[in-house]
């Protein structure tokens, strides 16, 4: 079905309406809900029967999104996940015996393209060596401008299927294989290499599996529901699901995501937007049904004859019972997006085959944001090996066996309390801006977790206990670095200078150490520093601010320090500055490896020396590299070109010990070599300074796609 974007003036009229009306309203049912209650209980779910992977391919298939097809089959079955959620069902698909057929019906408004709506059969045999041939046809129509074209075609399909013993066998990761936080195992981006050599070209990258457990999109390509104006996407374009990354301990891979609850209380300005569109939709339908059933006249006289046609009333309870039924009657998978709560979900995958092992839901606990640059993105969860340790959207601490799922603990910080009550549907879109980047930190026994505003927690690993708070404790999007020096852990973080004035203003910034045991501050170091920053060993190697993202003031060259620092403080090594190609952003962490230190600027990589800050080669792919994120293994460098909008492209530079060179990759237009890979799955990242982490772990990739979490294998083929 499609809903016609023309209603501005509508929108405008319920959102002056309305909008204070519906913000006291959100923001007292959400101060009643989250007055520090423990989570009301937690669903774990544990499938079972038999699994298999398969992957479909539909060649020519008018639909861009439907014409590769990934997932499971569960004792025969697979559901393929809609336009609108993933939880909407667009059609199933059976495996009897090695015979594959199925049912798919899409509709969706296509960004900057024409509307489609069809309906596909899928007829496909899996053959001995485990591949999949067969046909697709479909049906349907195909609206742009106003101008309808109805259209049948058909075409063919290939594919594979693999059953769970042979992915276990062929795609195991081995036992030390760890990925257990945010920045890694070592907080370092450095991946546990692979035995075996890796690829030299993207292109050979293998898909393996995409998980059994369909796992939302993340804020980098989710529209920003709560503007009015996009209101009509809602019917067809995914919800959001927060931006997490993935971590790996032991060949289980843990994923925390929301997803909105499908029960009232809704955002009303924007429900009532929806409300207004699909009332045509329903009147439309009832319409052409009246007209079915006065085909003859004495249907006609039967429908209508003798009918008291006496007016109700309108009065405000009639209108709002009007209105009731028809959001009653809108698509949960339309209405979800304006839900204000939201539950708060931790999956266990497994590895090597992408199967879920266990799921623990925590119905209602979280708030439902559905925005484009805003909200509780980086919740990454840290493990060890007896628990998963999270933080859901609303400053709630969970700890999880990381074996069964059950619930160890669960702790509350306080000073986030306030966030439940400020979601873009109360009005305040900015409520995690002073920090969106609340990923755990382990050390030892202690677990440290940064609130949305500035305040660093210590909660003790075995009872939840709180152990100290340091309310200037963390900056806007830096995760705390480990350092240990002797027998006493130490914490590095960075803390951006507000004006006392005007708290959006940056006045500066420091970095400071904190001692683990107790929260001391051992020193600060205040400067004009940016949010990007590494430490190996002593050394703490950190991007300068090169734009005032408040201000809107650009620099015309860039900074990095090198800093030796010890629990007596520190002191500056070199400073670096970079007249010639200023760096973009203030997001792009710089990666270390021995002596060697790499980060990107607008043209492209630089690699320094660590010791004295000196440049020792440029690699300059055609766009450069800006707001990425890099990850080393195997001697090679992966970026993610861009960690906003949505997109997944990727670089591969080789060689990164000797002349690192750029790995060959897709074409552009014009023939010319770009070094670009793109995964060939529906993509999804986090946005701009809160990039959602991908992992590579033993040559394997595991990343999160639009629907479900993905892992290619970059291993070269034996």
């Amino acid at each position: 079905m499609h809903v016609p974007s023309p209603f501005v003036a509508v929108a405008l009229f319920y959102v002056v309406c309305a909008s204070i009306e519906g913000a006291l309203f959100a923001e007292q049912t959400l101060t009643r809900r989250h007055e520090r209650q423990p989570p009301q209980g937690q669903t774990l779910t544990v499938p079972t029967g038999d699994y298999q992977a398969y992957h479909l391919q539909l060649s020519a298939f008018p639909s861009a999104q439907l014409h590769r097809i990934r997932g499971v089959f569960r004792d025969g079955r697979s559901w393929v996940p809609g336009p609108a959620s993933v939880r909407q069902q667009a059609g199933e698909l059976q495996l009897n015996g090695n015979q594959i057929q199925g049912t798919l019906k899409w509709a969706k408004q296509a960004k900057g393209a024409a509307a489609i709506d069809l309906q596909a059969e899928i007829r496909a045999e899996v053959l001995a060596d485990g591949r999949i041939q067969g046909t697709w046809s479909c049906e349907g129509v195909e609206e742009q401008r106003g101008q309808q074209d109805h259209f049948r075609k058909q075409g063919e399909l290939k594919g594979w299927l693999r059953s769970l013993a042979e992915l276990q066998q062929n795609n195991a990761v081995h036992e030390q294989a760890s990925w257990t936080s945010y920045m890694g195992s070592q907080h370092n981006m450095q991946a546990f290499d692979s035995e075996r050599e890796l690829v030299d070209d993207l292109r050979q990258a293998r898909l393996i599996w995409r998980s059994e457990d369909p796992i939302p999109t993340g804020q980098g390509n989710g529209v920003p529901f709560g503007r009015s104006s996009r209101v009509p996407r809602a019917v067809d374009h995914w919800s959001i699901g927060g931006g997490a990354g993935p971590v790996l301990l032991d060949g289980r891979i843990y994923v925390f995501y929301t997803q909105p609850v499908h029960a009232a209380p809704f955002r009303k300005p924007h429900i009532r937007l929806l409300a207004d569109l699909y009332r045509q939709e329903f009147l439309k339908e009832e319409e052409k049904q009246q007209r079915k059933q006065a085909e003859s006249p004495e249907d006609l006289l039967g429908g209508f004859g003798g009918l008291d046609l006496e007016l109700e009333e309108d009065t405000p309870e009639k209108r709002k019972q009007d209105l009731e039924a028809v959001i009653d009657r809108i698509p949960w998978h339309a209405k979800e997006k304006y839900a204000i709560y939201a539950d708060e979900v931790l999956v266990c995958i497994e590895a090597s085959s992408g199967r879920t092992l266990w799921k623990a839901t925590f119905p209602h606990a979280g708030v439902n944001w559905q925005d484009h640059k805003t909200g509780p993105v980086n919740l990454t969860p840290v493990v060890d090996e007896e628990s998963v340790y999270f933080t859901g959207t609303t400053g709630r601490v969970y700890a999880l066996d990381r074996k069964s799922g059950e619930l160890r603990w669960t702790a509350i910080m306080p000073s986030a309390g306030d966030v439940a009550t400020k979601t873009p549907y109360t009005g305040n879109y900015h409520a995690y801006d002073d920090n969106f980047c609340q990923s755990p930190l382990l050390l030892g026994n202690v677990l440290l977790v940064p609130d949305h505003q500035f305040t660093l927690y210590a909660f003790d690993t075995e009872t939840g206990k709180e152990l100290w708070r340091q309310e200037q404790g963390v900056g806007r999007v830096v995760t705390p670095l480990p350092y240990v020096e002797g027998d006493e852990a130490y914490v590095v973080t960075m803390l951006n200078l507000k004006d006392p004035k005007d708290p959006r203003e940056t006045l500066g910034s420091r970095f400071q150490l904190l001692r683990v045991r107790d929260g001391k501050v051992m020193w600060t170091q205040e400067g004009t520093y940016s949010r990007a920053m590494m430490l190996q060993e002593d050394i703490l190697v950190i991007l300068g601010e090169s734009v005032d993202a408040i201000r809107k003031i650009k620099v015309e060259y860039a900074d990095l320090y090198g800093f030796r620092i010890s629990a007596a403080g520190a002191k500056q090594l070199w400073n670096s500055t970079f007249r010639e190609a200023p760096f973009l952003s203030m997001n792009s962490v710089p990666v270390i490896q021995g002596q060697r230190v790499f980060t990107t600027d607008r043209s492209g990589f630089r690699i320094l020396d660590l010791e004295s800050g000196e440049t020792l080669q440029r690699v300059r792919p055609k766009g450069g590299s800006k707001m990425s994120v890099s990850v080393l293994a195997n001697g090679k460098l992966m970026n993610r070109i861009d960690s906003a909008h949505g997109a997944n492209a990727f670089l591969w530079i080789n060689d990164t010990q000797g002349q690192a060179t750029l790995a060959h990759g897709w074409s552009d237009k014009e023939g010319q070599p770009t070094h670009v890979w793109t995964p060939p799955h529906e993509t999804t990242n986090s946005y701009s300074s809160k990039p959602m982490m991908y992992v590579i772990a033993d040559g394997r990739l595991y990343l999160r796609g639009a629907v479900g979490l993905y892992c290619y294998d970059l291993r070269k083929e034996p």
